[in-house]
C-alpha cells in the first residue's frame, strides 16, 4: 500500500510539473483566456425567499457609495483608494511610492503596459465592453489589482503567477492585495441593486448593476489566467469565482443581469476560474485542510451557473463526495477543527456549509446527479485517486451532518460574553462569503464575531426561521434546509478520572522557583460555573454570568498537517469582571515574520513553560509550528481544570480552580525551574489591526 501511495504521489507531482510546463510554453504565444464565450445558466430562486433576503439587506445600503467610488476597507483600514496613482498609507513605516496614473482609453490600449503580449488583444477587447452596451460606464476608472493597497508595493501583472514572490519585501502583505480581488463586495452590491429595483429606484439599481459588471470585466481584462498576483493562490481563485457567480445570479434574478455579450465573457471568466481550480486542487494524501475545502466551496458555486451539457452533474457529484469525506476528516467529533484554530474553524465550517447549500440547490432542481456518475465525467488534478464520483447521499451523509451540527455548536460555545470568538491559533483566515457591510457604517464589522456562521448553520441544519444575512441567503440558494439528521451529542461537562486534589498532590513539596500561583476575584453570588469540554480539539470552557475561563490543552498528534496552531498548550483565556487575559490574535502574515512568530509564541498566550526548554520550534513555513511537547487534559469539571505538558526531559502542570469567589491558577514545573511570565504583545482587533488591550494583567 505504501509503495502504491508513493508511486501515486510521484505520478501526481510529475503530472503537475508537465502540465505547468506545457501551459507556460503555450502562454508565451497564445492568450491564456478561453476564446469561446460561455453563457451562464442561472439558478431559479423562490421569489418569497428572495424577498426575505432583500428585507435583511438594509445595512448594505450605506457602503454602496464608497464602493462606487472605489473606496474599499481592507483589514479594518477604511476608505482605501485602489485606483492607479493612489497613495498608499503605508504599513508600520514601510511605504512604496504611488504608481503613475493611467489614461484608460475606451479601447483598452492602456492595458498593453500591464498584461503580457499574448493577452493584450483579448484584454483590450474585454475592457472595451465596459464602455458599451446598456450598462456602459464610459467614465469608469480602473482598479489596480496588482497592488498591496496598504504598503503600496505592486506585483508585475505581466509575469506568470508562479514566478511571483508571496513575501517580496518586509512590510508587504499579499493578503491585502488578495482581499479586494476576492470580489466579496459584489454580492453585497447585487443585493443593494435588487433592493433599489424593488423600491422602483431603477436608475440607482442600474447604476449599481453597471458597477458590478464593470468591476468584473475590469478584473478579467487586467488579470489573464495564470498571470499576476491574483492567480498565485488556488484558494483565492476559488473564492473569487464563487463570489462572481453568486453576484451574477442575484442580478439575474432581479432582472439586472448584463447583456448577452458581456455575460458570455463573464461566464467564460468563471469557467477559467473553475478550470484553474480543478487543474490545481490543493489536495494531497497527508496535507490538505481549509484550502481544499475552499476549493470545493468555490467549485460548488461555480457549478451553479454551468450550462447544461458541460459536465455539471459529474462536478457536483465529485464535490459532494469530497465534502462528505473532508467534513469527517477535518472536523473532530466534538466539532473542533483539526487545524487547531478557532479562526480557521470558522473558515472551514462556512466553506463546507456554503458548498452544501449550493449542492442542495442543484440537487433539489435536478436530483439525478446524486446517483453514480462515471469516473470519466471529470478529470481532477493528476495524482488524485479515481474512485466513483457519485454519492448515495443527497447531498451529504447523516454522519457529515452530525459533524457539522457539532461544528456550529462548538462555534456557539467558544465565544465570550461580548459575542466575539475566544481566539485560539491563527486568526487570519477570512471568510468564503462576507455579507458584513465594510464601508459606510460607524465602525467596520468585528472580524472576531461568529453570528454569520451561526446563522448559516441554523438556516441549513434546522427548520428555524433564518436570521442575519447569511441565513436567508443560504436558504435561498439551498431552497430550504438540508435533510434532517440525528443531532450530535451535547458537549461534555466532565473529563478525566483524576480529581483536582490528585493533580495537586505532586506539587505540594516543590520549591518556590518551580511554582507560581495567581488569584482573581469575582463578586460572590448564587451563580454556578457551567462547563463544556471539547477534548478532541483540546479546550475546556467554564462560564458564569459574563465571566469565562477557557483552558487550552491538546495533543499535537490530533492536528492536521496544514494546522494553524500556536504555542498555546496550557494557555488560559479569561474575562473576570475588569480583569482580562486574552489571546492577542494574529498580527500579520508575510509583512513581518518576526512579529508573526512573536504572536505564535508561548509568551503571547499566558502559557507556563520551563526554563531553558521550548514546546515548539518554527516550521517550514510561516504558518507552521513543529510541536515538541504533548498536552494531556487530566481533569475538567465545575470544580476546575488540570492539564500536563510533557516535552523531552521536562514536565509542566497547570491547575485552575473555579471557586464561588473567583479563580486561582497554579503553575508548576515538576522537573526544574519555571520560566517567569512575560508580557504579551498588544492585542489585535482582527488580522493586521493592532489595538492596546485595556485590561492586561501581565
Amino acid at each position: 500500500m505504501r509503495i502504491l501511495s508513493g508511486a501515486r504521489r510521484v505520478h501526481g507531482a510529475l503530472g503537475r510539473r508537465l502540465r505547468a510546463a506545457r501551459l507556460a510554453l503555450a502562454d508565451r504565444f497564445r492568450p491564456s483566456f478561453g476564446a469561446t464565450p460561455e453563457h451562464p445558466a442561472f439558478p431559479v430562486f423562490p421569489p418569497a425567499a428572495f424577498d426575505r433576503l432583500l428585507d435583511r439587506g438594509a445595512a448594505l445600503e450605506a457602503e454602496v457609495e464608497p464602493l462606487l467610488r472605489h473606496r474599499f476597507t481592507v483589514f479594518g483600514r477604511r476608505g482605501l483608494d485602489l485606483g492607479f496613482g493612489a497613495t498608499a498609507p503605508g504599513r508600520d513605516g514601510h511605504h512604496w511610492p504611488a504608481t503613475a496614473p493611467v489614461e484608460a482609453d475606451a479601447g483598452g490600449l492602456w492595458l498593453g503596459a500591464h498584461v503580457c503580449r499574448a493577452n493584450r488583444a483579448r484584454s483590450a477587447a474585454i475592457w472595451a465592453l465596459i464602455a458599451t452596451g446598456p450598462q456602459a460606464l464610459p467614465d469608469y476608472r480602473p482598479i489596480d489589482w496588482q497592488r498591496d493597497p496598504v504598503s503600496g508595493f505592486r506585483w508585475n501583472g505581466r509575469h506568470r503567477s508562479r514566478r511571483l514572490a508571496i513575501a517580496p519585501a518586509r512590510g508587504v502583505d499579499i493578503k491585502a492585495a488578495w482581499q479586494t480581488a476576492r470580489l466579496q463586495h459584489l454580492p453585497r452590491l447585487a443585493i443593494a441593486a435588487a433592493r433599489a429595483g424593488r423600491r422602483g429606484e431603477h436608475p440607482r439599481a442600474n447604476r449599481i448593476a453597471a458597477e458590478i459588471r464593470a468591476q468584473a470585466l475590469d478584473f478579467l481584462a487586467a488579470n489573464p489566467p495564470r498571470h499576476g498576483v491574483q492567480w498565485r493562490s488556488v484558494m483565492e481563485v476559488a473564492i473569487r469565482g464563487a463570489n462572481l457567480a453568486l453576484a451574477l445570479s442575484l442580478l439575474a434574478h432581479a432582472g439586472l443581469a448584463p447583456e448577452r455579450a458581456a455575460l458570455g465573457v463573464l461566464g467564460a471568466g468563471i469557467a477559467a476560474h473553475r478550470r484553474h481550480v480543478l487543474d490545481n486542487l490543493e489536495w494531497s494524501e497527508t496535507a490538505r485542510g481549509n484550502h481544499y475545502l475552499s476549493d470545493l466551496f468555490g467549485l460548488a458555486f461555480m457549478a451553479l451557473v454551468m450550462p447544461p451539457g458541460t459536465g455539471r452533474d459529474a462536478l457536483c457529484a465529485f464535490i459532494a463526495a469530497e465534502i462528505d469525506t473532508e467534513t469527517l476528516r477535518q472536523f473532530h467529533a466534538d466539532g473542533g477543527s483539526f487545524e487547531g484554530s478557532t479562526g480557521y474553524h470558522r473558515l472551514a465550517a462556512e466553506a463546507v456549509l456554503w458548498g452544501l447549500a449550493a449542492l442542495a440547490g442543484a440537487w433539489r432542481a435536478d436530483p439525478s446527479w446524486a446517483r453514480q456518475v462515471p469516473a470519466g465525467g471529470i478529470r481532477p488534478r493528476p495524482g488524485m485517486p479515481r474512485g466513483p464520483l457519485g454519492s448515495d447521499h443527497a447531498p451529504v451523509s447523516g454522519a457529515a451532518l452530525r459533524r457539522l451540527r457539532a461544528a456550529t455548536a462548538f462555534a456557539a460555545q467558544l465565544r465570550g460574553d461580548d459575542g466575539a470568538a475566544i481566539l485560539i491559533g491563527d486568526d487570519d483566515s477570512g471568510r468564503p462569503l462576507d455579507l458584513d457591510p465594510a464601508d459606510g457604517t460607524a465602525t467596520p464589522p468585528d472580524p472576531r464575531r461568529r453570528e454569520g456562521l451561526l446563522a448559516l448553520g441554523e438556516a441549513l441544519l434546522s427548520p428555524c426561521d433564518p436570521t442575519g444575512m447569511e441565513g436567508p441567503l443560504a436558504r435561498l440558494i439551498a431552497a430550504g434546509p438540508l435533510p434532517s439528521g440525528e443531532a450530535p451529542a451535547a458537549a461534555r461537562t466532565q473529563f478525566g478520572e483524576a480529581g483536582l486534589a490528585e493533580a495537586e498532590a505532586p506539587l505540594r513539596d516543590l520549591p518556590p522557583e518551580r511554582r507560581r500561583r495567581r488569584s482573581f476575584a469575582l463578586p460572590h453570588d448564587d451563580a454556578t460555573w457551567r462547563v463544556a469540554v471539547f477534548p478532541d480539539f483540546g479546550v475546556a470552557l467554564a462560564r458564569r454570568g459574563g465571566a469565562h475561563v477557557a483552558f487550552r490543552c491538546f495533543d499535537p498528534g490530533r492536528l492536521g498537517e496544514s494546522g494553524h496552531s500556536h504555542d498555546d498548550n496550557l494557555a488560559v483565556d479569561l474575562v473576570l469582571g475588569p480583569v482580562a487575559i486574552r489571546d492577542p490574535g494574529s498580527r500579520c502574515y508575510t509583512p513581518f515574520p518576526d512579529l508573526r512568530r512573536q504572536y505564535q509564541a508561548a509568551d503571547a498566550h499566558d502559557a507556563p513553560r520551563p526554563v531553558g526548554h521550548a514546546a515548539t520550534r518554527p516550521g517550514a513555513t510561516l504558518f507552521h509550528l513543529d510541536h515538541l511537547a504533548t498536552g494531556r487534559l487530566l481533569h475538567a469539571s465545575e470544580a476546575g481544570f488540570a492539564g500536563d505538558l510533557v516535552g523531552p526531559g521536562w514536565h509542566v502542570r497547570r491547575i485552575i480552580r473555579l471557586l464561588p469567589t473567583g479563580v486561582t491558577i497554579e503553575d508548576a514545573c515538576l522537573t526544574g525551574p519555571l520560566a517567569p511570565a512575560m508580557p504579551a504583545p498588544p492585542a489585535c482587533r482582527g488580522y493586521d489591526e493592532p489595538f492596546p488591550n485595556p485590561a492586561d494583567p501581565h
